[in-house]
């Protein structure tokens, strides 16, 4: 399935790429504190991903993905990553802090936006 994120400014999608590292920290840390079990072949999914997109969102002022990714294995990530979103959500309301950085924002939508209309095309959403 072919996925493009962006573009969005490299600024938003490196300050949504430290958030992501810290939220992976946490999870490795205290494995239960959002409630999400994360299996080591995710979690080094997901760090490939944010290696990948570390070196775009640093190499240019606007960050722009395209890749032909396996379909199955993205909406796994991305239902793992739905709901470590969720249970981030509830720690963060529950403490008064926003979720994530507005600066981290644009790309956060712009990655929600690409995978769901990849999977919407392969008929998984």
């Amino acid at each position: 399935m072919r996925v493009e994120v962006g573009p969005v400014p490299s600024e938003s999608a490196v300050m949504w790429l430290a958030f992501a590292r810290t939220v992976l920290a946490q999870v490795i840390t205290q494995p239960t504190a959002y409630g999400v079990d994360i299996s080591p072949d995710e979690l080094a999914a997901f760090e490939a991903y944010l290696d990948e997109w570390e070196l775009i969102a640093n190499g240019d002022t606007t960050f722009l993905w395209v890749a032909d990714v396996d379909a199955d294995k993205v909406r796994a990530l991305a239902d793992t990553w739905l709901k470590l979103a969720e249970g981030m959500g509830r720690a963060a309301e529950a403490r008064g802090y926003e979720l994530q950085p507005q600066e981290g924002k644009p790309f956060t939508e712009a990655l929600a936006l690409a995978v769901m209309t990849a999977l919407a095309d392969e008929g998984l959403a």
